[in-house]
């Protein structure tokens, strides 16, 4: 998994925004082809999770990718399916939460954002 880990690492490219650092939001193939092998890692690794805190830790790190990406539908789901898994991984109850909050959320456009 710390492979994966690294793939989508590096699939981040951090700029300067007036004056803040953030994701760079123009993706290329490499960066998409970066975190589709990452996904494919982390399947592999959940395929193969001797026990259900193992699979539950895989089905996290895949919904952190989709959070990371501004999916939270997705990134639902698989929260979901870590705490199913594993009842205790307070780790994933959390992510559900921030999940649930972002599909709340009012949606903020770019001009709505600078903004502020």
């Amino acid at each position: 998994m710390m492979y994966a880990q690294c793939l989508n690492d590096a699939a981040f490219k951090s700029v300067q925004r007036l004056g803040v650092a953030g994701p760079e939001e123009a993706m290329s193939r490499g960066r998409i082809a970066l975190i589709r092998e990452a996904v494919a890692q982390i399947d592999t690794a959940g395929q193969v999770a001797p026990d259900p805190r193992s699979w539950a830790l895989t089905q996290l790190l895949l919904a952190r990718i989709f959070e990371i990406w501004g999916f939270p539908v997705d990134a639902y789901g698989w929260y979901r399916g870590a705490t199913i898994a594993d009842p205790d991984f307070d780790e994933a109850y959390a992510g559900v939460q921030r999940a649930v909050d972002r599909m709340r959320a009012p949606a903020v456009g770019v001009a709505d954002s600078l903004a502020r």
